[in-house]
């Protein structure tokens, strides 16, 4: 990657505050293009005509609202296969 997809200036490869992995970013316009998209699975719990919401505590986007969700780093197939060997029906219904 050479350029940035949002201003079209140079881009180079740091490790961004808060983050451990070098990232490539846009100086002139702040943006991260993350190269390793994971598979994430998310939930839109409603409860009493209210959702629930959580309050992401890493980086990207620490601190904004997100729906409850994980990938695979952090446990999507652990979930799943305790959902599989404690349950009859499919986890899809």
């Amino acid at each position: 990657m050479n350029y940035c997809s949002h201003c079209g200036a140079a881009i180079t490869r740091i490790i961004p505050p808060e983050d451990d992995r070098l990232r490539y970013v846009c100086e002139a316009c702040q943006t991260i293009h993350y190269q390793n998209p994971k598979v994430v699975a998310g939930c839109l719990p409603v409860y009493e005509d209210k959702i629930l919401l959580c309050r992401r505590a890493i980086h990207p986007r620490a601190g904004f609202w997100t729906l409850p969700s994980l990938n695979e780093a952090s446990g999507f197939n652990k979930l799943l296969s305790y959902y599989h060997k404690n349950h009859d029906k499919p986890w899809y219904e």
